[in-house]
C-alpha cells in the first residue's frame, strides 16, 4: 500500500502487523479508530511528520511480515482462535498472579493490579463473545453485524484499559530497575501487542 502522512494507521497495521513495534508506543487509539492517520500520531507527539513516514517506510521494507489481507474471514476467525484466544486462556490467569505479587511486594501499589484486572475481565468477555457467538456466525456465513456494536464497545474498553495500564506503569518501565517488576511489565507489554493484533484481525473480518 502507498504510505504517506494521510495513511490510516489501522489499515497500515493490518497490512504490516509488525509496524506495531513503531506505532503502539505512540498510540493505541488506531486499534479502535480507523480515521487516525500517520500525521495524527506524529503531531500528537510533536514529531516530524515526514521523518515518521520515512521511518515507517524503512521498517516496512526491512521487516518480514505476515499479511492477512487475502485470507477469507473464515480463515481469519480460525487464526484469531488458535493464535490469540487459546493463548489468552493460558496467559491471563498466570499473569494475574505475577501482577498481584509485584503489586503487593514490590510496587507497594495496587493501581497496576486493579488496572490489569479490568483488562483481564474485558478480554475474557471479548473472547467469550467472539468464540461463542460471533465467530460461529462468521464461519457459517451468517450475518454477525447485529453484534458489531457490542464487539466494538468491548474493543474500546480493552484499549482504554491498556492506556490505563501504561499510565500507572510508566509505559511498562520499572524505575528503579527491579528484575521482578521488569519481568511482569515485559509480559504486560507483550500482552498488549498480542491483543492489538487480535483486534486488528477482528476489524479486518468485519470489513470483509
Amino acid at each position: 500500500m502507498a504510505l504517506d502522512k494521510t495513511t490510516r494507521v489501522q489499515h497500515l497495521f493490518i497490512d504490516y502487523p509488525n509496524i506495531g513495534e513503531v506505532i503502539r508506543p505512540l498510540s493505541l487509539k488506531f486499534a479502535v479508530d480507523d480515521t487516525v492517520t500517520v500525521e495524527d500520531v506524529a503531531v500528537k507527539h510533536n514529531l516530524d511528520v515526514e521523518a515518521v513516514v520515512n521511518d515507517l517506510k524503512d521498517f516496512v521494507e526491512d521487516e518480514y511480515v505476515t499479511n492477512y489481507v487475502n485470507h477469507t474471514k473464515q480463515d481469519l476467525t480460525k487464526t484469531v482462535h488458535d493464535r490469540y484466544i487459546e493463548d489468552l486462556k493460558d496467559e491471563l490467569p498466570v499473569l494475574h498472579e505475577y501482577v498481584k505479587k509485584v503489586s503487593k511486594k514490590k510496587l507497594k501499589d495496587e493501581n497496576v493490579h486493579h488496572a490489569y484486572d479490568k483488562v483481564k475481565q474485558a478480554l475474557n468477555d471479548y473472547s467469550e463473545l467472539l468464540e461463542d457467538t460471533v465467530h460461529p456466525l462468521v464461519v457459517s456465513d451468517k450475518h454477525a453485524e447485529v453484534y458489531n456494536v457490542e464487539v466494538e464497545s468491548k474493543e474500546k474498553e480493552i484499549v482504554k484499559g491498556f492506556e490505563k495500564l501504561r499510565d500507572v506503569s510508566n509505559d511498562y518501565n520499572s524505575e528503579p530497575l527491579d528484575a521482578d517488576v521488569e519481568f511482569v511489565y515485559d509480559r504486560l507489554e507483550r500482552l498488549e501487542q498480542v491483543v492489538i493484533e487480535m483486534i486488528a484481525l477482528e476489524q479486518l473480518i468485519r470489513r470483509k
